[in-house]
């Protein structure tokens, strides 16, 4: 979880602070391997189908996808409204608080009565928290979920540690993403 931020006009978390092993996890895997992580967001803008919970409703399909500019993360009924129609909602990433593995406590307890399922769903779900709502989505397999967490976890680090040029430099990558090679991505 993010630390709050103390901003008295807005409760944006543009100025929270990431738990310092989370930061040095998410800027070790930027030296390590920016590109693996580059196309990990070029994934996430392109969106996946999700099983969307919510609290004493049935669970529904839902496309989510991370906006062009990476300040949105953005749900509709499926990939044909992705592109036709105006999003069915969206949570401001710079407001996201906490992304959890497994979904947060008790969510799944509604849909799923029997725990080796539930066990089961755990694996494959996740919950995006802001201060305004949360999104509870379970994927297909448990790879496409630690996916989306890892590369939410590092949009929101990169956004929020962008004084040196992350943020440019993703987007430098992602119009040349056919063209660059790696050697021409090498920064000191």
């Amino acid at each position: 979880q993010l630390d709050v931020p103390n901003n008295e006009s807005h409760t944006s978390m543009s100025n929270a602070k990431f738990p310092s092993d989370l930061a040095d996890s998410m800027l070790s895997q930027f030296d390590s391997d920016r590109h693996a992580m580059y196309r990990l967001i070029s994934r996430l803008m392109e969106g996946n189908a999700f099983t969307r919970y919510k609290p004493n409703q049935k669970p529904k399909s839902r496309y989510v996808w991370c906006s062009m500019l990476l300040d949105s993360i953005m749900y509709s009924l499926d990939k044909e409204h992705k592109e036709a129609t105006k999003p069915r909602g969206h949570l401001p990433t710079m407001e996201i608080q906490q992304v959890v593995k497994g979904g947060v406590p008790n969510i799944l307890d509604q849909h799923f009565s029997n725990k080796q399922d539930r066990t089961k769903m755990q694996n494959m779900a996740f919950s995006i928290v802001t201060p305004d709502a949360t999104l509870h989505l379970s994927c297909k397999t448990e790879k496409d979920r630690d996916d989306w967490v890892n590369g939410l976890l590092f949009i929101m680090w990169m956004l929020r540690n962008n004084d040196d040029g992350k943020v440019e430099e993703f987007y430098y990558w992602y119009c040349n993403r056919q063209k660059v090679s790696r050697q021409s991505m090498v920064f000191n």
